[in-house]
C-alpha cells in the first residue's frame, strides 16, 4: 500500500517524503516497490562496508605497531594514540562487559620502544580480571584511564572497580612469578614484565588499591631536549 511505499523510501533516504506523492501511481506497481527495497539494501550494505573497511584499517594499523618485531629501536610516540591502539585492539574482551571512560590531555611525544604496548595491555588486561572476580553487580564495570603531563613527566592512570589488592600483596605485585590468580591462570610474569619495560625506559609504577577501586599509575620522562630521552 502507499504507506509501505512511503516507508521504505523514507527508511532509506532515497527521496524527499514530501515529493512522493506525485509519484504515487508508479510506486504503487510491486515491482517498483522490491526494485527500490534492493536499492536500499545495497545503499546500507555499501555503508555497512565502509564502515568495516575503516575498523579493520585501524586494527591493522594498530597490530602493525603493537607486534614491531625490533623490540630495542626507538620512535618517537603519542602515548595517547598508543593507549588508543592497545584499546582497539583489545575492543572484543572490553565491550559489552566494561565500560572504558577516557581522560587524555594533549602531551608531547616522547622517545620510547614498541614494548611500551605491552604496559597497557597488561595493565588493563588485569583491570578486566579484576572486575570479572567482583561480585558487586549493582555497581557498573568500569576501567578508567587518565594522561597527563606535568613537571617533566607523562601521567598515565589505570583505574579499576574490581577486587582490589590487599596491602599485604602490593609489595609483591611486581616480584617475578607472584600471582594472586588460581593456578593455571597466572604464570606470575605480567607486572614483572611491566615494571621491567617501565625501568627500562627510566620510568616509575606504583599502586594504590582498596576494595573497589584499584589505580596503577606510570610516570614516564619526557625527552630530554633534542636529543631523546635514555632507554635502558
Amino acid at each position: 500500500n502507499e504507506k509501505d511505499v512511503l516507508a521504505i523510501l523514507s527508511k532509506y533516504n532515497l527521496l524527499n517524503k514530501d515529493k512522493l506523492t506525485s509519484y504515487l501511481s508508479l510506486l504503487k506497481q510491486p515491482w517498483v516497490v522490491n526494485l527500490l527495497d534492493s536499492f536500499g539494501t545495497i545503499n546500507v550494505g555499501m555503508k555497512i562496508c565502509e564502515s568495516s573497511i575503516r575498523k579493520i584499517s585501524g586494527i591493522v594499523k594498530a597490530l602493525k605497531n603493537y607486534a614491531y618485531t625490533d623490540m630495542d629501536k626507538t620512535s618517537s610516540l603519542d602515548i595517547n594514540e598508543n593507549i588508543e591502539n592497545v584499546l582497539l585492539l583489545m575492543h572484543n574482551k572490553l565491550k559489552y562487559k566494561i565500560a572504558v571512560e577516557k581522560d587524555f590531555h594533549s602531551l608531547s611525544k616522547i622517545t620510547c620502544t614498541s614494548e611500551i604496548s605491552q604496559v597497557w595491555t597488561n595493565l588493563i588486561s588485569n583491570a578486566h580480571d579484576a572486575i570479572m572476580e567482583s561480585q558487586n553487580q549493582n555497581v557498573e564495570a568500569m576501567i578508567k584511564i587518565s594522561t597527563r603531563e606535568e613537571d617533566g613527566w607523562i601521567r598515565v592512570n589505570i583505574t579499576d572497580n574490581g577486587v582490589g589488592i590487599t596491602k599485604e600483596y602490593e609489595s609483591k605485585l611486581f616480584d617475578p612469578f607472584f600471582t594472586t590468580k588460581e593456578i593455571g591462570k597466572g604464570t606470575g610474569l605480567g607486572l614483572s614484565i611491566v615494571s621491567g619495560i617501565i625501568k627500562k625506559h627510566n620510568g616509575r609504577i606504583s599502586v594504590d588499591s582498596i576494595p573497589g577501586r584499584t589505580t596503577f599509575t606510570v610516570l614516564l620522562p619526557k625527552d630530554k631536549g633534542n636529543g631523546g630521552a635514555d632507554i635502558g
